[in-house]
């Protein structure tokens, strides 16, 4: 696959922010577009996941959090 297409660098512009109509494009265009989405949702499920550790760490841990804490 290109790899312009996996980041999306090869995307075609949009300037009045219409609807793609992927069905229109080709296969390989229309993975790289899955893929890209594909990106974005497994960056912000991992972020909510770090989050969630970090908060029960802080609140379940905090004593511990604290006293291997160094400051800045």
């Amino acid at each position: 696959m290109n790899i312009n297409i996996m980041w999306m660098k090869g995307i075609k512009p949009n300037r009045r922010q219409t609807k793609q109509y992927l069905h229109r494009e080709s296969k390989e265009y229309r993975q790289g577009v899955d893929k890209k989405l594909h990106a974005y949702q497994v960056h912000v499920a991992l972020g909510c996941i770090t989050q969630g550790l970090i908060q029960h760490l802080a609140i379940n841990f905090t004593r511990e959090v604290l006293t291997g804490f160094n400051g800045w």
